[in-house]
Parts: C-alpha cells; sequence; structure tokens
C-alpha cells in the first residue's frame, strides 16, 4: 500500500498506480456509467460511488463484496469519506 495512489473517472474504471514509477497496478472496470468517487477503506478494501449505490471491492479479486443501495438513493454521490 506504501507509494500507491486510486483513481477514478468517466472512463467508468478505477485505477491503481505506483507513484514511484507511474505504472499502472490494476485496474477495475466498476460496471456503471462512470465512478464520481472513492476512498480506500484498508490494505484491500477499497468504496466507490457513482449513481445512485456505494460499492465494496475488494482490490484483490476485483469483485464487489458488499454493495449499498438505500431506497431513497436517486442522486449521484460525489465524495466518500471513510474514518
Amino acid at each position: 500500500m506504501k507509494d500507491e495512489l486510486l483513481s477514478c473517472g468517466e472512463d467508468s474504471t478505477i485505477r491503481l498506480w505506483n507513484l514511484s514509477t507511474g505504472d499502472e497496478i490494476k485496474r477495475i472496470s466498476a460496471k456503471c456509467s462512470w465512478v464520481t468517487a472513492m476512498c480506500r477503506l484498508n490494505s484491500n478494501l477499497i468504496a466507490s460511488t457513482g449513481v445512485d449505490c456505494i460499492n465494496i471491492w475488494n482490490l484483490q479479486t476485483s469483485e464487489i463484496v458488499t454493495r449499498i443501495k438505500p431506497d431513497d438513493m436517486t442522486i449521484q454521490i460525489y465524495s466518500l469519506l471513510y474514518s
């Protein structure tokens, strides 16, 4: 997890980058129109959001382990904070 950066965007991907080399380490297809926000929860889990849900991903397997989708959530989310 040292010297790594996560990015997301309109291409519907979540990317993990090595900051020392600039190399892309991993690319996850988010299976949605775009990803508007994300954060790292620990060395193996990340959260991402876009339209109407929050996904928790296993970074090693690139699989969604949890999806949070409240019935009244019909808007885009632009920020996530984990504490």
